[in-house]
């Protein structure tokens, strides 16, 4: 059963704010969105960008928790639960397949995909900023 009491207009809201300050720094998100892993019963934002792909993942994250710190009214959503991905990982090309949840790649929209099967594999829910 998906949490839905996480994903509240203040989380969407916090995810909107994070994407435009990621916007303005070397990150630069092809893809960010909120995905429910079913078995883990978690919510975790994940955010892919080429940089990400280009070198250490542990380069990474320790440069996105530097730029992530720095900025107060992010600090809620919690690194716990984002997930720094490549723009080729296997989930988000996945997500790809289905034409109707691509995005511009400087839009933030807020697309709700949820109870769907992808090429034989169920997707609980996913809320969609960005997927280029």
């Amino acid at each position: 059963m998906v949490d839905n009491s996480f994903l509240s207009d203040k989380t969407i809201s916090l995810g909107e704010t994070l994407l435009t300050r990621l916007d303005r720094s070397v990150f630069k998100p092809s893809a960010f969105l909120w995905f429910y892993f079913a078995d883990a019963q978690t919510w975790r934002l994940i955010i892919a960008a080429d940089v990400f792909a280009k070198r250490p993942i542990a380069e990474s994250y320790r440069d996105f928790i530097e730029e992530f710190r720095s900025n107060p009214h992010i600090g809620t959503v919690g690194l716990e639960n984002i997930t720094l991905l490549s723009p080729r990982d296997g989930l988000l090309e996945l997500l790809r397949t289905v034409p109707f949840i691509h995005t511009a790649a400087e839009d933030i929209s807020g697309i709700r995909f949820k109870s769907n099967v992808i090429n034989n594999v169920f997707i609980s829910d996913v809320y969609i900023y960005r997927l280029t």
